[in-house]
């Protein structure tokens, strides 16, 4: 798990300012505390898609709001 939470937090520095995403407290949503606008939280969850050979369904992204949430589900679903 601690090798998909550096590569989401990898993707999500690559997107954004990393020293935003640095500070940020993992259990927070990342567009509620102003770390990422809508377009790059889409662009956080394509790149997520690419590197994990994942499909997010829309039921599921409502739930994704956080690192650790991303982590989860990442660690559950990921098939590479």
């Amino acid at each position: 798990m601690t090798d998909v939470r550096a590569k989401i937090v990898e993707i999500i520095n690559g997107i954004t300012r990393p020293a935003k995403i640095g500070n940020s407290d993992p259990e927070k949503s990342l567009l509620a505390e102003g770390l990422l606008d809508s377009l790059d939280f889409a662009s956080v969850l394509m790149a997520i898609e690419d590197e994990f050979d994942l499909v997010l369904q829309d039921a599921d992204v409502e739930d994704l709001n956080s690192i650790n949430k991303l982590v989860q589900f990442v660690s559950v679903h990921a098939t590479a």
